[in-house]
């Protein structure tokens, strides 16, 4: 029995003593650990205020997108509207219901055209320096208004040799100059109305790019509401 008590002790004692001296061999590794271990514990509180914080900013992005999701959408449909004012509108009163049918233009429709067109036209160029789009929004709106005005233009060729006074005398043309400058706004009148239905389909499929433009930004805003939204659920389960 006394053997087997010197036996344990002996083992207990090398035990010790080999721990001593991993200790003392590691110390500054364990040292290193604890200190670690400490620091990973204190700042665990930092961790979660950071995240608390991470989350709080992400509701008050999400509040400004859904504010530009409601504005994008509302400046869609402006341009919408002011798009079918001289495409859909236009085709309506040049061919009342029949496509296949040569179109009707009226001088007089002409003139009011024409001012409908510089309203829009102006309306885009408001929009272009004051809404602060992105660019690709403001890229296919330069587009349209560029559009808008080769329009504009067709319809003052076609009505401008019968709505300008060519005889006015503040013109300070001769009859000759005067019977020239006739006969070249009456040639430009017929030539405009062949490409009428052309610079219309031209602001049609503008107003299509810029729709397609408001689409993708607003989609780009959805799936950013859709990232902060699945962040904050998953907020509210852990909590």
């Amino acid at each position: 029995m006394h053997d087997i008590w010197v036996i344990v002790l002996g083992a207990g004692w090398i035990g010790l003593k080999a721990l001593g001296l991993f200790i003392k061999a590691f110390q500054s590794l364990l040292a290193g650990l604890m200190a670690l271990i400490a620091a990973v514990i204190a700042l665990r509180p930092v961790y979660k205020q950071l995240h608390v914080n991470q989350v709080q900013t992400a509701i008050a992005a999400r509040e400004v997108l859904v504010g530009r999701t409601k504005m994008i959408d509302y400046r869609r449909k402006v341009a919408a509207s002011a798009i079918r004012k001289i495409t859909s509108d236009f085709l309506a009163v040049l061919y009342q219901g029949d496509p296949d049918a040569e179109p009707d233009i009226d001088i007089n429709w002409a003139f009011e055209a024409d001012q409908i067109v510089g309203q829009v036209i102006e309306e885009f160029q408001l929009q272009q320096t004051g809404m602060g789009d992105r660019e690709a929004i403001d890229e296919k709106r330069s587009h349209l208004i560029q559009a808008a005005t080769e329009l504009r233009n067709c319809l003052t060729d076609i009505h401008q040799f019968h709505s300008y006074d060519f005889d006015d005398p503040d013109n300070g043309w001769s009859p000759e100059e005067t019977k020239a400058k006739l006969a070249a706004a009456e040639a430009a009148s017929k030539e405009a109305e062949k490409h009428l239905d052309a610079k219309i389909s031209a602001v049609a499929q503008s107003g299509k790019d810029l729709d397609d433009a408001y689409v993708a930004e607003l989609d780009k805003i959805r799936i950013r509401v859709r990232q902060i939204n699945k962040l904050v659920l998953n907020e509210d389960h852990s909590a």
